[in-house]
């Protein structure tokens, strides 16, 4: 997995809840896709939307909170 590559990321989001029996309470899954920005010990970022001067959508996911990460595309391969 390298910077710029097209990747999924499965990994368990905290989550809030209010007026619920504690059993419905639970961590869920979610699936991210993007591009790589940067994947470290702590953190793995990925961006969503590139814009012409470089800005973007981005989501920064806790290393530790994610089950799998999956390459879909290498930046430069078909």
């Amino acid at each position: 997995m390298k910077v710029g590559d097209i990747v999924e990321v499965t990994w368990r989001d905290a989550c809030g809840y209010v007026n619920v029996d504690v059993s419905k309470a639970v961590v869920d899954v979610a699936v991210n896709i993007g591009y790589l920005v940067s994947a470290d010990d702590g953190t793995i970022v990925l961006q969503s939307g590139r814009y012409d001067d470089g800005t973007g959508d981005f989501t920064v996911i806790p290393r530790a909170w994610t089950d799998k990460v999956t390459v879909i595309k290498r930046k430069g391969r078909k």
